[in-house]
């Protein structure tokens, strides 16, 4: 039971990085592997290469450690990616946030530190500091 609400969140947290509801055999799949005894982070990193290769999205998924916002980098096409941005776009999903760039390097670099282009997370982290300096 534990098990299958894991994978329920996984692929909620999939969902939002396509955009949409992943397709019925994308979910029973996932549900399958895990009877046969796949981990969720290795079923995880399956759906990931499969969103990459049939949906054209760089699947990098990073709850930040300071902000607690989920991040992400996706590439074309994607409803988040802003083609006049750059190649990537970096997505702060918890708030809305986006910035493009012209490499991958760029964006997952720009990945660890939403505070710098995220004007919700900059709040979070500035909170943080001024209650850990009062």
């Amino acid at each position: 039971m534990r098990t299958k609400l894991r994978i329920d969140n996984m692929l909620r947290r999939l969902d939002r990085l396509v955009g949409a509801e992943l397709p019925p055999e994308i979910r029973a799949q996932a549900h399958e592997l895990a009877q046969q005894g796949w981990s969720v982070s290795r079923l995880e990193r399956r759906m990931r290469a499969w969103i990459g290769e049939k949906l054209g999205v760089w699947a990098h998924i990073n709850a930040n450690r300071e902000t607690g916002a989920e991040i992400f980098v996706v590439s074309a096409p994607h409803q988040w990616h802003d083609e006049s941005s750059g190649a990537y776009t970096t997505v702060c999903a918890t708030h809305g946030s986006t910035c493009g760039h012209e490499n991958l390097t760029r964006a997952r670099e720009w990945a660890s530190t939403p505070w710098g282009w995220c004007d919700e997370c900059r709040a979070v982290v500035e909170a943080a500091k001024a209650a850990n300096d009062g």
